[in-house]
């Protein structure tokens, strides 16, 4: 048998970027890390072997516990690692991160980070209040309260437990402070030749230090920690690095052992039913306090924008959405191309299926399944993979009034534009938002700004690219390579015609909610259609050779 490295993911404490680290240096398929591999649903070391198939690079959020204490001086013997960090600001990260999804690093987490928060808002966090949050919540202050301890003992969750647990192993402990010293550490002990550089931080920088401020909050925190505390400061007293590893000569020819891509499907499920009030946004009441058969929909750690591409398993197509071309249709027919349980529960007037399907794990997103089948998925030359396309003058029009004018029928506020109004004085008009837009870097944009050509990255090569004014062959395509009988976009009725409105690209938005329908010409001058013509010239490239 060969040694093993096991990391132990202590949340909110750089496990991350070890992940990515390993990945890069050994390899995705020779690195098993927990949930990534569809073990969700396993509660015991054994029932792990079959999930671990024999790799040697182990890590996740499991503790010390989960692993039989004997396995520790075995033959070979297995090495544990982990990051500690500084009891406060790990707490504050991990507040940030359940509650503060304004805060996401990136597009995607941001969506991710927002059914997190209607999950712990229900178990009792309040996104106000960390100090309220913490008296509140029970399983939020379990997971701050000494977890360090609980993560690197055997036993209690207590700095003496954990010292005799170091003790009783090979292990490798750093601090966060000096994750360079750490993975030198790492790189001398297993013959590295190079350390890559890797960052995945999923808080914008400095977001949780603010939340710190709030009266009592650092000194309600240090009071459940000083177990937490003393194994922090006891890693910093080693400068940095705690480091017991008595074999560690049978570590220098360490090698991953090398496995091949395998599939299987993400089994992870919600430690409890969809909150009510979760159910009723997706216009799925009437499932409230049922068995569901799908998982909730947690992903696999696929980058956007891949992780939401809508994937028929049993027609072997493959469609990315973009937000703003007609993704409720594109879903729904979708969805009638693809067969999984449960799939009549999603069937009715009222579901929201693309938000429904983003909450699940229904099996017809890339994020639903487990990384080996996921990338099996999107590399595979047997899938038909398209996507659809519109002209952005167009796609930004309606961007606009969903985001500014129609809201001030509904009421509803949109967090897309409240982030440009924070930085404009007085109302948002047209011609404002084509210049804030403009000035932004296009990766920052809210996804309904987006240029789409972002959205059709990941992707070596697609079977074909449509335009929103040839829906008609899209189904046509569809329906041939499947054989099946499609819904097919609503035609336009012969109704209230648009009105051209000069100068409607300077008017407020409570001027233009007058108005019933306006033609999109109306928004734009010589000046703003060649500035969103510019930002968006790849868009504009790839209509263009359609």
């Amino acid at each position: 048998m060969n040694p093993r490295i096991i990391f132990l993911h202590i949340p909110k404490s750089a496990g991350t970027s070890q992940h990515l680290l390993l990945n890069k240096i050994y390899g995705r398929d020779n690195v098993f890390w927990h949930h990534e591999y569809g073990d969700q649903g396993v509660t015991n070391y054994e029932d792990l072997q079959s999930f671990i198939d024999g790799r040697t690079i182990v890590g996740g959020h499991r503790p010390r516990a989960f692993y039989p204490s004997t396995i520790s001086m075995g033959s070979p013997p297995d090495l544990f690692c982990a990051i500690v960090r500084e009891p406060v600001a790990r707490a504050a990260s991990l507040f940030n991160y359940y509650s503060q999804p304004q805060n996401a690093g990136d597009i995607s987490n941001k969506r991710e980070r927002k059914y997190l928060l209607e999950y712990w808002r229900d178990a009792g966090i309040n996104p106000d209040s960390l100090v309220k949050s913490i008296e509140s919540c029970e399983p939020f202050r379990e997971q701050i309260s000494n977890y360090q301890c609980h993560y690197l003992s055997n036993g209690a969750a207590s700095f003496d437990a954990v010292l005799t647990t170091l003790h009783q192993q090979n292990s490798l402990i750093g601090a966060m402070d000096s994750l360079d010293q750490f993975n030198g550490a790492l790189a001398q002990l297993l013959g590295w030749r190079e350390i890559p550089t890797v960052h995945a931080n999923k808080n914008c920088q400095g977001s949780a230090q603010p939340l710190l401020q709030e009266a009592g909050a650092v000194e309600l925190i240090e009071s459940i920690n000083r177990e937490d505390s003393k194994c922090y400061q006891f890693v910093i007293q080693q400068q940095g690095l705690y480091r017991h590893i008595p074999d560690a000569d049978k570590f220098h020819d360490f090698q991953a052992v090398q496995k091949p891509t395998t599939w299987r499907p993400n089994i992870r499920r919600q430690p409890s039913p969809p909150p009510q009030q979760t159910l009723e946004k997706l216009g799925l009441p009437h499932l409230w306090q049922k068995n569901l058969p799908w998982p909730n929909g947690q992903e696999n750690t696929m980058p956007w924008p891949l992780r939401s591409v809508l994937v028929s398993a049993d027609k072997k197509i493959i469609a990315r959405p973009i937000v703003g071309n007609q993704t409720e249709w594109l879903t729904k027919i979708m969805a009638e191309l693809s067969e999984f349980e449960g799939k009549a529960l999603l069937d009715g007037p009222t579901v929201k299926l693309p938000q429904a399907l983003d909450y699940f794990n229904t099996g017809m997103m890339l994020k639903d399944y487990a990384m080996a089948g996921a990338r099996e998925i999107i590399s595979g030359e047997n899938y038909y993979k398209f996507a659809l396309l519109q002209d952005p003058k167009d796609r930004l029009v309606k961007a606009y009034l969903e985001a500014f004018v129609e809201p001030l029928a509904t009421g509803d506020k949109q967090e897309s534009a409240q982030s440009i109004q924070r930085f404009t004085d007085g109302p948002v008009s047209f011609a404002k938002f084509v210049a804030f837009i403009c000035a932004q870097p296009a990766k920052s944009l809210d996804l309904a700004w987006m240029p789409q050509v972002l959205y059709l990255k990941g992707v070596k090569h697609y079977s074909k690219l449509y335009s929103l004014d040839h829906l008609d062959q899209l189904v046509d395509d569809l329906e041939g390579m499947s054989g099946r009988k499609l819904t097919r976009f609503p035609a336009k009725e012969n109704g209230t015609m648009p009105l051209v409105v000069e100068g409607a690209f300077d008017m407020a938005p409570a001027l233009l909610k007058d108005f019933p329908l306006i033609e999109a010409r109306s928004f734009y001058n010589d000046e703003l259609s060649a500035m969103v013509s510019s930002y968006y010239a790849e868009d504009c490239r790839c209509l263009e050779a359609l």
